[in-house]
């Protein structure tokens, strides 16, 4: 054991870490543990730009004309990776957000929550309280959302209505369809229909290689993919700035 009157070695990286505000230092017998949360945000919304330049690479090299069936196939995958990515880049944030703030975020005061629970459907109509486990383990970003904004304020605050937040409820759906995607018979598109009026009275134009006719998810466009991208950054600013 090293003796308590030797100064600890500071190293580039140790030093490094001392100035990184995600870093938890512990003194130890003389030496610096550094004791981090994994991160994991900036991979997915890293992942959904470099999707969406790709989608958006085959529009503008095919414009009108239909791609051969391969660069299609990459060219709505690129566009599903990236509505996917963009949700998953939300939700990581503010399960990081909630797992770093525990302490905070566990109150006895807890906010009463019937009102958020049945605006998203959840939960039992006498349910007074959610428990930091059953947020954690939501599926619904924006009740996540809505929930740690109420905690830390200590009442309740629904989300402002806002094109964002209307934009981030429609990519969520979306990365829902596509995630749990279930085939409709052609004469039937009751929900796929839906989604495609949806998509196109929020500024979410179908691609340059569809028409009236064509369903989900075939109609989705680059800008489909760029728009979740972007709203997904702005997303978690918004976060930031309110939390």
């Amino acid at each position: 054991m090293p003796s308590p009157k030797c100064k600890p070695k500071i190293t580039d990286a140790v030093s490094q870490a001392l100035n990184d505000p995600d870093m938890s230092i512990l003194a130890i017998h003389g030496c610096l543990v550094c004791n981090t949360l994994s991160h994991f945000t900036r991979y997915p919304l890293v992942a959904a730009k470099f999707a969406a330049n790709i989608a958006q690479g085959i529009e503008t090299k095919y414009k009108t004309e239909r791609p051969p069936q391969d660069e299609f196939d990459l060219y709505l995958s690129q566009i599903s990776a990236a509505i996917i990515c963009s949700v998953v880049a939300m939700e990581s944030h503010i399960n990081e957000y909630i797992i770093g703030n525990t302490k905070t975020l566990d109150k006895p005061c807890f906010v009463p929550l019937p009102a958020l629970l049945k605006k998203y459907n959840l939960g039992k109509k006498n349910k007074k309280k959610i428990t930091l486990k059953e947020l954690f383990e939501s599926t619904s970003v924006l009740l996540k959302y809505d929930t740690v904004f109420s905690i830390l304020n200590n009442r309740l605050i629904t989300i402002p209505h806002s094109t964002l937040i209307q934009d981030i409820t429609h990519i969520v759906k979306l990365r829902n369809l596509l995630v749990h995607f279930t085939p409709e018979y052609s004469d039937a598109l009751d929900q796929h229909a839906n989604i495609k009026k949806k998509n196109h009275n929020l500024r979410f134009p179908i691609n340059p290689f569809s028409n009236s006719t064509t369903r989900f998810p075939y109609f989705l466009s680059a800008k489909c993919a760029m728009v979740s991208h972007m709203r997904s950054e702005e997303f978690i600013k918004l976060f930031n700035s309110h939390c």
